[in-house]
């Protein structure tokens, strides 16, 4: 009998899992096959939107900036106004789909100071929201204070995957 309402429920159970619509808001669970980046250098950037970031070094961050690549270089030079970065494509499906990357900026051995604040970081997380197949995605360091010359390692992470790096030296003029 136990192997009759056994069978009996799996039945039941199976037929309502299959009779069911998925809902109008499911989507399938986006994949980030790989990270180019598209550009690198020196920039021009039109700063739009700042938030404010307590985990952040300088306490803030931009956001919906706008720069135009003036140069393509991996060699910066550590002065005051300097706009350096890159641009970066999501690779993977389903095209257009929004998923959550972040950048981590190695600093050289002894890392960045504030000056406001006197805090020191070796590394820097920014939270950033990609769009798979879509426009590049920019990120850039607008240098006005913290020009530590050496050399800067900026990676692209998805959860705990690296899945690009880019490395600048930046050097006393």
């Amino acid at each position: 009998m136990k192997k009759i309402v056994v069978v009996f429920t799996f039945i039941i159970l199976a037929g309502v899992v299959r009779g069911q619509a998925p809902s109008a808001s499911s989507t399938p669970e986006a994949r980030i096959d790989r990270i180019q980046i598209v550009e690198k250098g020196l920039y021009q950037v039109e700063l739009q939107g700042q938030v404010e970031d307590p985990k952040l070094l300088s306490g803030h961050r931009y956001v919906n900036s706008k720069g135009h690549l003036t140069k393509d270089t991996t060699t910066i030079p550590a002065v005051k106004g300097t706009e350096f970065g890159f641009r970066y494509v999501v690779i993977g499906e389903p095209k257009g789909a929004k998923v959550p990357t972040r950048i981590v900026a190695h600093y050289p051995p002894g890392g960045r100071q504030n000056p406001n604040t006197g805090k020191i970081a070796l590394q820097d997380e920014f939270p950033q929201t990609a769009t798979i197949g879509g426009a590049p995605n920019f990120f850039f360091f607008n240098m006005r204070w913290g020009m530590v010359p050496g050399v800067w390692t900026l990676e692209v992470w998805s959860q705990d995957r690296k899945l690009a790096e880019q490395k600048f030296t930046l050097v006393q003029p």
